[in-house]
């Protein structure tokens, strides 16, 4: 998953699929969207800190979507880590997948 952020240019739109992808992201400052298909996609950390990082300055253009998170690790935000960010955080009710 990190790969696909990392190869994503400001403006991409990351879509995932059901099931589970493992391993923590950093959006590393990029304005994308990532977004999932609600509590069928879950982003699930090994438990090293936080399952997503927003902290390279992302604004509101980079968005976490209709995923739930779980799996990380309680020091400075076991789910989501923001710092001087200001990402969107949401889950679109009405999505549904492609």
């Amino acid at each position: 998953m990190q790969s696909a952020i990392d190869a994503a240019s400001n403006g991409d739109i990351l879509i995932l699929g059901k099931g589970t992808f493992t391993g923590e992201i950093d959006f590393r400052g990029k304005q994308i969207k990532v977004r999932g298909q609600g509590p069928e996609t879950i982003l699930r950390g090994m438990g090293r800190g936080s399952v997503v990082k927003f902290s390279g300055g992302e604004n509101r253009r980079a968005v976490l979507d209709s995923v739930q998170i779980e799996g990380g690790r309680s020091e400075n935000g076991g789910g989501i880590f923001i710092l001087n960010a200001s990402p969107r955080v949401q889950r679109e009710p009405s999505w549904t997948s492609p």
